[in-house]
C-alpha cells in the first residue's frame, strides 16, 4: 500500500485524496502490520480538515476509510508527521503545538482513541517537530526538530537518549530522518547551506559515515524511506521521480520516474516493527519500487547525471559472443553493481552482482550469454568513487551507465534508448511485436543494414520518440548506399503493424528501400519523408498506412514511391512532392494488369502538393488503367496544388462531389491537371471511364502491341527508320508520352527511354518536355543505364542554346552524383544564373548540406542566398522548415498571373500560337504562345456557333513564352458546357514596328 497524494479529487462528502494535505515537505502517510489480524492499517493525516484519515486492508472485518478529527484535547492545528507501531500505537507530530501525540488503535472496532498519557512530548523537548521515524524494533522515536537544526533520539517513555548536529558534516536545516532497520546508523535529508538538498549518514551519535549525496537542482525530497534489502528511496516531488540508494554499498542506483503531474507530492510509506515470524507483511515497499522484480511498471526509466569522477567506455563482443566484455577505466577506487535484465517477459533479472574494481587500471568485466535467447537485455553499471579517509568530505554523485545489448540482433520487449541506436551495414535488426521503444533526448534509431519490423494486427510495435527535436532530426533513420571495399550494401526498411509517433521523421529514407504495411504515424513534423530514392533502380512501397496529425503525412524529394490504400488526414500537406518526385497512387503490379490507388487524402490543409518538376501519377484510366478510385476531399485550402513545370493525371478520383469545382484545385505556371472523367460517387469498384474515338484508336494499337510482345523477352527497339507496330509519328506529344509510360511498366526501359528522348529533343519549349525527362530517367534507372542518361543529358547540355529543359536535366543528373556533387550544382547555378532553375539548384545543395553532409552551418548560408533570391518561393520557406524555423507557411507559392518564363532563357525569333495542353480538357487549359517581340495581345474564345465566351486582354506582355489559363468559365464567370471551342490569338507589337499576329485554333472541352 502507497499514499500518494495528489489535487485530484472527488465529489460530495466523500472522503477522497482532495482531502488530503498537499504540502510537499509533510510526511504524511503511514503503514503498519497489525499484529493482530496481520492486516495492514494506513493512516494519513489532512492538515486541511485537521484530523487523520485512516483504514484498514480490505480482507476480514475491513470497515472502510474512517477519520479522526481534532478535538479541545487535541487540536491537531498543523500537523506535519506520523509514525506507527505493530502494537496500534500512532504517534503524530504537530508544528503548531510543537508536541508529539500518541493514539492507539482499536483493530476491534476499527476506531483511533485517545489514551490517557496522549501527549508523548511536549515544547520543553522539542521546538519544530518535521519528521518523525520509529526504529525497526519500535525501541525508540526519532525526531528531526528544525528548530534547533538537530536530529533527537527517545525512548518510549519521552527521555531523551542523544541529540547530535553532526559531525563531519553539520546539519544546516534535517528535513526528514530514517533510522537504519538492523544497524545503529540513520539517515538524513537536510536544506544545505546552497539551498539545495544533501543525503548524509550517521550513526547514532551523529558521526558522518559516508560521502553525502547532493539532489539535482530543482529536487524538492517529499519523503524518506527504507526498503526490507536496506534501499533507500527519496521521492522528489520537484522532479517528479524516486531515487534509489543501494544500502548495502551506500551508493546510488538510479531514479524512477513519475507520472506526468507535476509538482505532486509523493508519499512512500514503509511497513514499521515487522514481525519476524510473518514474514509477508515486512517493509511493504517493495510492493512499490520493486527494483529487484522489475515489473512492466518499474525499472530504470531516468538516471541522474553524476560528477566526472570515472569514464566508463563502450563494450565490445567477443567473436563468438561466449561472453559480452565490458571496458571501462576508473580513477579512484569504486565500487560497481552491475544488473542484466532480459527486457521480455515483464523483465528477467538475470544478474545482480556487487563488486569492487581498483584504480586507475582497465577493467573487464565478463557477462556469459550462453544459452540465452536472442532478444533485448539491459546492463546497467553503477559506480562510486570508494576511499575510507575521504567519508563526508565532499559531496559526490556517482556514475550510471545503462547499455541496451541487442544479442542475436532481435529487439523485444520494452526498451529506453537515452541515446541513438545503429544498425551496422551488414546486420539486420529484427523487432518482435509487441515490442514498445522508446527514443529519450533526441535519439533516433539508425539503419544501414537491413530493418525488419514484425508487428501484428493484434500486437504492433511501437516506436515513441517522446517529442520532436528539429536538431537532431529525431525518427527511424534508414541511410543511403554504402561502398565497403568496393561492395555495396543496399539498406532498407520492412516496416509491418507500427506505431510510429513524436518523432522530426517518424521514417526517412535516403536513398533507400522502404516497404511500410498496415502502420500508423502521427504527432511527428514529416510522417514519411523520402530523399533521392529516385537513384536506385527498386522502389517504395506504402500501403494501408494512417498517416495523421503530422505537419507532412509523406514528403518526398527526388523520389518516388507507390502508395495505395493509405489514409492521409488532419495534416498541414497530405502527400507533398518537391524537387523531382512523381509517386504512383497505385498498388505495384509487375504486368499490364490494372492496378488502383484507393488512398484516402481529407481534411488536410493541402491534399496533395508538386512542385518543382514533379509528376504524381494518380490515375489515368485509358490504356492500361493505373490508379484512380482515390479518395481526395474536404481538404481546406485546395484539393490538389501545383506549381513548376507539373504535368498531372489524375482520372477517376472521388473529389467530393459528383461535380468538382476548378477553385478546389491550384494549377500554377508551367503545370497542367487532368481529373476528367471523375468518379460520381466514392469508390467501391473502378468506374468506367470516358474516352474519346482518337484515343480508342491508340489504345487498341498499344494493347495489341502489348500482346504481341507477351509471350517475349525481346523490347522494343526502334531507330528513325524503323518503328514498331502501333506508334503513330503524328501523335501528339501527350499520346507518345502515355505510350512510354506503360512501355515502361511493362519493362521495355529501351523503347520507353527512345520515346522520350525524341520528345525532349524536337519539343524542348513544351511543358511537357519535363514529363518527358522524368519518364526518360525513370526507364533508365529501372533499366540501371545510368551512363546512358548521363550521356544524353551531357550532349545537350553542351549545345550552345541554353533551354531551360536542359539544365532541369543537368540538375536531374547532378542529384545522382555521389562525388562532386557541389561543384557541379555549381557549374549549373554559374552556367543558368538569373533564371528560375536557380531556385532548384540552390535547394538541392541546401539539401545536400543538410542531410549529407550534417553541415548546419552551410545549409543555413545556401538558404539565405535562397531567401535573398527568391524570398516568397517554396524552396526558401521549405529550406526555413527544415531547420527548425517555424516559418508562415505560403498558400499560394509564386502564384503570381504573369509568372516570369521558367521553360527557357532565349527569346523566340517569330510569332506563334503554341497550342493549349490538356487538350481535351476539364476544368483548365493552358494556351501558350510565343512573342519576339513586347507586346499586346487579346485572346478570344468563342463557341462552335461563332458566339464569344471570353476575351483576355494582356497589354504590354514582355518578349518571350508566355501563357493564359482558361478554367472554362464564360465572361459572366458561369461554367461552360462540354463541346467544341475555338480560340484567337492576336498579337501587336509596342516596340515601334507595329508588327501584327493572328492565328485561331480548336480545343475539346470533356465533362
Amino acid at each position: 500500500i502507497v499514499f500518494c497524494l495528489t489535487n485530484i479529487g472527488t465529489e460530495g462528502s466523500q472522503l477522497g485524496v482532495q482531502l488530503f494535505s498537499h504540502d510537499q515537505r509533510k510526511d504524511g502517510a503511514v503503514i503498519y502490520d497489525d499484529s493482530k489480524t496481520y492486516k495492514q492499517i494506513g493512516f494519513v493525516i489532512d492538515t486541511y480538515w485537521n484530523r487523520i484519515i485512516y483504514g484498514r486492508q480490505t480482507g476480514i472485518t475491513s470497515m472502510g476509510l474512517r477519520d479522526f478529527a481534532a478535538t479541545s484535547q487535541h487540536p491537531l492545528t498543523y500537523m506535519t508527521a506520523i509514525a506507527a507501531k505493530n502494537d496500534g500505537s500512532v504517534f503524530v507530530a504537530d508544528y503548531a503545538s510543537k508536541q508529539i501525540s500518541r493514539f492507539v488503535y482499536n483493530y476491534l472496532s476499527n476506531e483511533l482513541t485517545i489514551p490517557s498519557n496522549s501527549v508523548f512530548l511536549t515544547s520543553s523537548k522539542i521546538q519544530v517537530p518535521v519528521d518523525i521515524e520509529l526504529t525497526y524494533n519500535g525501541n525508540y522515536l526519532f525526531v528531526c526538530d528544525a528548530g534547533s537544526n538537530s536530529i533527537k533520539r527517545f525512548d518510549m517513555n519521552g527521555n531523551l537518549v542523544t541529540q547530535f548536529t553532526g559531525s563531519g558534516y553539520t546539519l544546516n536545516r534535517p528535513i526528514f530522518v530514517q533510522p537504519r532497520a538492523d544497524v545503529d546508523e540513520v539517515y538524513v535529508i537536510d536544506i544545505n547551506t546552497a539551498g539545495g538538498y544533501s543525503l548524509v549518514r550517521f550513526d547514532y551519535n551523529g558521526n558522518v559515515l559516508g560521502n553525502y549525496y547532493n539532489f539535482p537542482q530543482g529536487s524538492i525530497p517529499s519523503d524518506l524511506s527504507e526498503r526490507w534489502d536496506r534501499t533507500i528511496i527519496v521521492p522528489d516531488a520537484g522532479l517528479n521521480m524516486v531515487h534509489i540508494f543501494g544500502g548495502y554499498y551506500n551508493y546510488y542506483l538510479g531514479s524512477y520516474n513519475g507520472s506526468n503531474y507535476q509538482n505532486q507530492s509523493m508519499f512512500t510509506s514503509l511497513g514499521r516493527m515487522p514481525t519476524m515470524f510473518h514474514y509477508s507483511d515486512t517493509h511493504i515497499s517493495s510492493n512499490t519500487i520493486a527494483i529487484d522484480s522489475w515489473g512492466p511498471q518499474t525499472g530504470f526509466n531516468r538516471f541522474l547525471p553524476g560528477v566526472d569522477v570515472f569514464d566508463l567506455s563502450d563494450y565490445y563482443f567477443q567473436n563468438d559472443f561466449s561472453n559480452e566484455t565490458f571496458v571501462f577505466s576508473l580513477s579512484g577506487r569504486a565500487r560497481c553493481t552491475f544488473k542484466v535484465i532480459r527486457n521480455r517477459d515483464n523483465y528477467t533479472m538475470l544478474l545482480d552482482e556487487n563488486v569492487d574494481r581498483s584504480a586507475g587500471l582497465e577493467q573487464l568485466y565478463h557477462i556469459n550469454f550462453a544459452g540465452y535467447e536472442p532478444g533485448t537485455y539491459k546492463i546497467i553499471i553503477s559506480a562510486i568513487p570508494y576511499n575510507n579517509a575521504d567519508y563526508g568530505s565532499y559531496a559526490v554523485q556517482p556514475v550510471v551507465k545503462e547499455f541496451i545489448v541487442n544479442y542475436g540482433n532481435v529487439l523485444s520487449g520494452n526498451v529506453i534508448f537515452n541515446e541513438s541506436y545503429t544498425v551496422d551495414y551488414d546486420e539486420t535488426l529484427t523487432i518482435e511485436a509487441g515490442s514498445y521503444l522508446t527514443f529519450n533526448n533526441g535519439a533516433s534509431l539508425i539503419v544501414n543494414g537491413t530493418l525488419n519490423v514484425n508487428g501484428t494486427t493484434s500486437s504492433k510495435v511501437v516506436f515513441d520518440f517522446v517529442s520532436q527535436n528539429s536538431t537532431t532530426k529525431n525518427g527511424i533513420k534508414i541511410n543511403s548506399t554504402i561502398n565497403i571495399n568496393g561492395t555495396y550494401y543496399y539498406p532498407k526498411g520492412i516496416i509491418n503493424n507500427a506505431i510510429i509517433k513524436n518523432a522530426y521523421n517518424g521514417v526517412y529514407v535516403d536513398e533507400a528501400k522502404l516497404v511500410i504495411d498496415n502502420s500508423e504515424i502521427f504527432d511527428c513534423y514529416y510522417g514519411i519523408h523520402l530523399y533521392r530514392t529516385n537513384y536506385i533502380s527498386y522502389s517504395s512501397h506504402i500501403t494501408n498506412t494512417h498517416a495523421y496529425n503530422n505537419e507532412f503525412g509523406v514528403v518526398m524529394y527526388y523520389s518516388r514511391a507507390y502508395l495505395s490504400f493509405n489514409e492521409f488526414n488532419d495534416n498541414w500537406i497530405g502527400i507533398g512532392c518537391a524537387d523531382y518526385s512523381s509517386p504512383y497512387f497505385a498498388t505495384y503490379v509487375d504486368n499490364s494488369l490494372p492496378s488502383y490507388g484507393y488512398n484516402n487524402i481529407y481534411n488536410n490543409f493541402i491534399g496533395v502538393f508538386a512542385y518543382g518538376y514533379s509528376n504524381p501519377f494518380i490515375s489515368r484510366v485509358t490504356c492500361v488503367s493505373t490508379g484512380g478510385n482515390n479518395i481526395i476531399k474536404n481538404n481546406t485550402q485546395y484539393e490538389l496544388q501545383t506549381h513548376t513545370n507539373c504535368n498531372i493525371y489524375a482520372e477517376n478520383n472521388w473529389w467530393g462531389s459528383s461535380s468538382p469545382s476548378s477553385s478546389q484545385f491550384m494549377i500554377g505556371s508551367g503545370c497542367s491537371l487532368d481529373f476528367t472523367p471523375y468518379l460520381l460517387s466514392e469508390p467501391q469498384i473502378p468506374q468506367s471511364a470516358i474516352v474519346s474515338p482518337e484515343e480508342e484508336t491508340f489504345n487498341k494499337q498499344f494493347n495489341n502491341q502489348l500482346s504481341k510482345a507477351s509471350n517475349s523477352t525481346n523490347i522494343f527497339e526502334f531507330t528513325s527508320s524503323e518503328k514498331p507496330k502501333g506508334f503513330d509519328e503524328n501523335w501528339p506529344i501527350e499520346w507518345k508520352l502515355l505510350y512510354a509510360r506503360n512501355l515502361l511498366r511493362t519493362k521495355k526501359y529501351n523503347s520507353a527511354s527512345k520515346i522520350c528522348e525524341e520528345v525532349i529533343t524536337n519539343y524542348p519549349d513544351s511543358s511537357l518536355s519535363y514529363l518527358a525527362l522524368d519518364l526518360l530517367h525513370q526507364s533508365q534507372i529501372k533499366n540501371e543505364s545510368k551512363t546512358l542518361f548521363s550521356q544524353f543529358v551531357k550532349e545537350k547540355a553542351n549545345k550552345k542554346v541554353k533551354k531551360q529543359i536542359y539544365g532541369a536535366a543537368e540538375l536531374l543528373l547532378a542529384g545522382g552524383e555521389k562525388k562532386n556533387r557541389v561543384a557541379n550544382l555549381d557549374v549549373i547555378l554559374e552556367k543558368y544564373k538569373n533564371s528560375p532553375l536557380i531556385e532548384f539548384v540552390l535547394f538541392q545543395k541546401f539539401m545536400y548540406y543538410l542531410y549529407e553532409e550534417n553541415n548546419i552551418e552551410l545549409a543555413k548560408s545556401v538558404s539565405e542566398e535562397l531567401g535573398k533570391q527568391f524570398p516568397k518561393s517554396e524552396s526558401y520557406f521549405d529550406s526555413q522548415r527544415h531547420l527548425g524555423n517555424d516559418v508562415v507557411k505560403p498558400t499560394e507559392p509564386l502564384l503570381a498571373k504573369n509568372a516570369a518564363n521558367e521553360e527557357t532563357t532565349e527569346i523566340p525569333k517569330t510569332y506563334e500560337l503554341l497550342g493549349n495542353y490538356p487538350n481535351p480538357f476539364n476544368p483548365s487549359t493552358t494556351i501558350k504562345y510565343a512573342l519576339p517581340y513586347s507586346s499586346n495581345v487579346e485572346l478570344t474564345i468563342y463557341d462552335i456557333t461563332g458566339k464569344v465566351v471570353k476575351v483576355f486582354s494582356e497589354s504590354g506582355q514582355s518578349a518571350g513564352y508566355q501563357n493564359i489559363v482558361w478554367f472554362g468559365d464564360s465572361q459572366q464567370g458561369s461554367r461552360v458546357s462540354s463541346g467544341v471551342y475555338l480560340y484567337r490569338f492576336k498579337a501587336t507589337s509596342i516596340d515601334g514596328s507595329n508588327k501584327v499576329f493572328e492565328k485561331t485554333a480548336k480545343m475539346l472541352m470533356l465533362k
